[in-house]
């Protein structure tokens, strides 16, 4: 089970794509990101996102990327397995934060 976590994370970092991170044609990251605005779920998250993420886009797209890589990397290869855990668990705070009320996603999923 550690291994397919593992996997889906690094899938799933495998479409944030740099430099732009889908800034340029408002896909990718940015899209679901800008979803958050779009389709709030917790309005002070929506107000971090619209004051403090997008105005540091590009930090942001290099330090998700690099998060979610090394959390599917630790968890495939068993080192710091706890650890890796629980960030992919708060990791995906702001992930469902930000799709949650989004047609065509499957809320269910992110319970």
């Amino acid at each position: 089970m550690r291994i397919l976590t593992g996997l889906v994370w690094l899938q799933n970092a495998g479409w944030k794509t740099p430099p732009d991170f889908g800034k340029g044609h408002n896909g990718g990251l940015y899209g679901y990101t800008h979803n958050a605005i779009d389709a709030p779920v917790f309005d002070p998250f929506t107000w971090v996102v619209r004051h403090m993420i997008l105005p540091n886009w590009t930090a942001f797209g290099w330090l998700t990327l690099a998060a979610e890589a090394t959390i599917g990397a630790l968890l495939i290869i068993g080192l710091w397995t706890r650890t890796a855990a629980l960030l992919g668990f708060i990791g995906t705070i702001p992930i469902t934060l930000s799709v949650l009320h989004l047609k065509g996603e499957w809320p269910w999923s992110y319970y």
